[in-house]
């Protein structure tokens, strides 16, 4: 029965298309030669469709917005009626005046923006196919219903958010298929091999990298993104194949800051949903599992920004394929797919169009109460800047990508706030070279939920991570008052650099280490063949104070460069943005002289290899891989885990092991000759899961226990058994267990060359339970004491208890070498700029 209802829905739409593309524009069926849902498209045909169609109709403009690394190209088709789409620009101007954020009373027009975006996991593509049908529905000229709703609605499509990773699927799918549908399960095309689609270019999940921005796709699209602020914004999705299907309203735990207005706005476009879900026995699920907490997200992102932020989900994703066989016994296929989708976004412009007046009311006041003094909470952020403002450098870029004001004072002047390193209430000093960040502004909610020291959760089971503040992942000094702090200066200025001396005898160059651009400054310098040192005692220099961990370029150590040095350190000084002290002389002040044995040289041809391919956990490996590649400039040997053991490893310097499952090659064999390489001189770097493969044995010293009475500690801190718990609540038991992205505050040895840069604190997020000892015998760069140390986030209560006296960052000197252990993944989503600090020390240490 189901098949039939389904194949009756789509004569009429198919029939539909034949009616309408007499006298209008192009189906996506004549376009492509095939009709939608019998191939998956590739984005090249995408783009041409869109192009076709905005070139056919007046109603339509397609905007490119940029390319992928892989140079495709990004784009978005707007859709509304005909004067709409000759009057774009000024709708868009008179839309962020209505957001403050252009000046000037805004028209209320009644109009509102709808942002479809579909298909930012690669492989969760029936959505694409969805856009095209969406598009081709809505420029039909012979449909009246549209028509009227296109008179107070500008649509726009994103037809394909991530266009590499979903022809990474689509080109494996067509490859493997069969010649005729196969729809069990477990049949080749159903199977992706390593990394599969999901994920973008450099492995990453660009659903979670709305906040922070890292890929070059988020970047592009915000930045278009901002330009409009749309009303409602809708993100198309595919789950399991068993699935049903899933849309608004969202489930709990929602944060505090999002509006009753926005939440039940979410139950009237779930309401419309239904009706059509309901007149074709569609199954369907609200108010389950999909929460709206983390900010990173295509539905939390626009719902921070005075949206009504949604998650669609469809059942299939990249199991799916063309067909397969559900647990019903029903095949689903692409056909279904995308027309699931196609029925929710026309639904959701439907239900826009209707209640424009009231959308475009809230959204007004939406930022009109942004701008407002906050009666129970925080209104200025500082963050200070007493040492120059290079960490400082990219919360910057953030903050301007998305729009947050900023500024600085000046004169000094005193206040009372919470100081986020210490936990507690300060008075302090506000100087002008400080960073002010006022509240009262219209990106008010995004920066109260970026800044919030401590998550509030409604609910413990949520989706994602459940803490993020900024100030802890990028290692910021900051202060959060309730007060209204007038700033005298728009933008900020900072602390200038000091200018080089571009001629003159000079004994040598340094600069110090407190953030990632730093090392790329480092890697620069390597490349060109340039000797580097790096101090362990901290180094008096005239006036100047360099730190332990502090660059060196000597110009006793590079008499074989031929060039000016004192000229190209001015260039690099000025390419950089980074401060390079000239040093006059051999001899210091305090601290080693710069001939002492103190100041180790670097290996300026150090060879770095990462673990890739099968087996490895692709997100992390994404994460090492865009870290040398897009911030560091330094080449990187991707090591295929397929031929492992045919590597000749002392041809490395560094093995990086990201986390992943490595059973078959991290056997006893391979740990043997791991040890050996690493007694030899090599460095072996480890990272969250992989640590597992080490733990407990013989040939390495990390330990999951030290001792019995370790073990007894632990017992006493978690719960008993229960015997009597209720099955309804076994999965609010569970996370008992787990942790979720929980901030600690570690305790850090800033004197090992891995904590360089450091306070002798860290702020580390946990993202698994895996907990390990102090090393005995080694040295803890990084520990937690125990439950206390917690200072955002969920953990619950078994799992805070499990990390007592656990290790964070270790290091194990074998033979010649080390071994570095990332408990935690300090490279989380490329955001936690803290941990991308110790993990180049890590790399880079002489």
């Amino acid at each position: 029965m189901k098949k039939i209802l389904v194949l009756a829905f789509l004569a009429t739409f198919s029939l539909s298309f034949r009616t309408y593309t007499q006298t209008s524009i192009v189906s996506p069926g004549e376009y492509l030669g095939y009709e939608l849902g019998s191939a998956f498209t590739p984005h090249y045909k995408v783009t041409g469709y869109l192009e076709a169609v905005a070139n056919a109709s007046p109603r339509a403009v397609l905007k490119p917005y940029g390319h992928t690394y892989e140079g495709r190209p990004l784009h978005v088709l707007f859709i509304s009626s005909e004067e709409n789409i000759s009057s774009l620009e000024q709708i868009r101007q008179n839309n962020l005046k209505k957001a403050g954020l252009l000046p000037g009373a805004p028209e209320q027009d009644g109009k509102v923006i709808v942002w479809l975006s579909y298909n930012v996991h690669g492989d969760e593509a029936s959505s694409t196919e969805a856009a095209m049908a969406t598009a081709n529905r809505l420029l039909n000229a012979g449909d009246t219903e549209i028509m009227n709703w296109l008179e107070n609605t500008i649509v726009v499509i994103d037809a394909c958010v991530n266009p590499d990773g979903r022809d990474r699927y689509v080109y494996w799918y067509t490859q493997n298929k069969s010649n005729m549908l196969l729809a069990d399960q477990f049949s080749a095309e159903h199977i992706q091999g390593w990394p599969g689609g999901r994920m973008n270019h450099y492995l990453f999940d660009l659903n979670r990298d709305w906040t922070w921005l890292s890929q070059i796709e988020s970047r592009n699209r915000m930045a278009l993104y901002n330009e409009w602020l749309p009303q409602v914004h809708v993100d198309f999705h595919e789950q399991s194949y068993n699935s049903p299907y899933y849309f608004a309203p969202a489930a709990q735990p929602y944060h505090t800051l999002i509006t009753d207005w926005q939440s039940e706005f979410q139950a009237e476009i779930g309401r419309n949903h239904a009706k059509y879900f309901d007149d074709n026995n569609w199954l369907y699920f609200t108010k389950e599992r999909f929460d709206l907490f983390y900010p990173g997200y295509g539905d939390t992102y626009p719902t921070f920004n005075g949206a009504i932020g949604m998650t669609y989900e469809q059942a299939g994703s990249g199991r799916a394929g063309l067909g397969i066989k559900t647990e019903t016994g029903d095949t689903l296929t692409l056909q279904d797919r995308f027309m699931h989708h196609y029925t929710t976004s026309l639904s959701t412009i439907e239900v826009s169009s209707v209640n424009a007046r009231e959308l475009e009311a809230n959204f007004i006041s939406y930022f009109q109460d942004a701008r407002k003094v906050v009666s129970n909470g925080y209104n200025t952020f500082i963050v200070k800047n007493s040492n120059g403002n290079k960490k400082i450098r990219k919360l910057l870029d953030l903050l301007d990508r998305h729009r947050i004001q900023y500024g600085q004072l000046s004169a000094s002047r005193s206040v009372k706030g919470f100081d986020y390193h210490q936990n507690r209430n300060v008075s302090a000093t506000i100087d002008p070279s400080d960073l002010i960040i006022p509240v009262q502004q219209p990106k008010s909610v995004l920066l109260r939920v970026l800044f919030e020291p401590v998550s509030t959760l409604e609910d413990s089971l949520t989706y994602d991570i459940t803490s993020w503040s900024i100030p802890f992942a990028f290692g910021l000094e900051t202060l959060a008052t309730t007060q209204v702090i007038n700033y005298d200066t728009d933008g900020f200025q900072g602390q200038s650099d000091v200018a080089l001396p571009t001629s003159g005898k000079a004994y040598g160059y340094a600069f110090t280490r407190k953030s990632i651009p730093d090392f790329k400054l480092l890697s620069e310098l390597l490349k060109r063949g340039l000797n580097v040192r790096i101090n362990y005692s901290a180094v008096e220099s005239g006036n100047i104070h360099l730190p332990e961990g502090s660059f060196f370029i000597l110009s006793g150590d590079n008499t074989h460069f031929t060039e000016d040095l004192g000229k190209v350190m001015s260039e690099l000084s000025e390419a950089h943005a980074i401060q390079i002290h000239t040093l006059s002389s051999g001899l210091s002040g305090e601290g080693p002289d710069l001939g002492s044995s103190k100041l180790k040289l670097l290996n300026k041809d150090l060879a770095v290899g990462v673990l890739f391919g099968e087996n490895v956990w692709p997100y992390n490996a994404g994460e090492v891989w865009h870290l040398f590649e897009q911030e560091l400039h330094y080449p990187l040997i991707r090591l295929n885990t397929n031929v492992f053991n045919r590597i000749d490893l002392s041809e490395l310097d560094v093995l990086i092991v990201p986390q992943g499952y490595y059973g078959n090659i991290l056997n006893e064999d391979g740990l043997t000759r791991l040890s050996s390489w690493v007694s030899n001189g090599g460095r072996l770097v480890l990272m969250g899961s992989a640590l597992r493969y080490f733990a407990d044995g013989d040939s390495f010293n990390l330990k999951t226990f030290l001792d019995e009475e370790e073990k007894e500690e632990i017992a006493k801190l978690q719960d008993q058994v229960d015997y009597f718990r209720r099955y309804e609540e076994d999965e609010r038991l569970n996370i008992r267990d787990r942790i979720q992205g929980g901030i600690y505050k570690a305790r850090l040895d800033n004197s090992h060359p891995v904590g360089f840069g450091f306070p002798e604190y860290y702020f580390t997020l946990k993202t698994r339970e895996d907990r390990y000892a102090v090393l005995d015998g080694g040295w803890n760069v990084a520990s937690i004491s125990g439950p206390e140390d917690k200072v955002s986030g969920f953990s619950g209560k078994n799992a805070q208890a499990w990390i007592y006296r656990s290790l964070v960052v270790g290091v194990e000197d074998k033979g010649s070498g080390h071994i570095v252990y990332f408990v935690d993944n300090p490279l989380f989503r490329s955001f936690w700029e803290g941990g991308k600090l110790l993990f180049c020390n890590a790399v880079f240490m002489p």
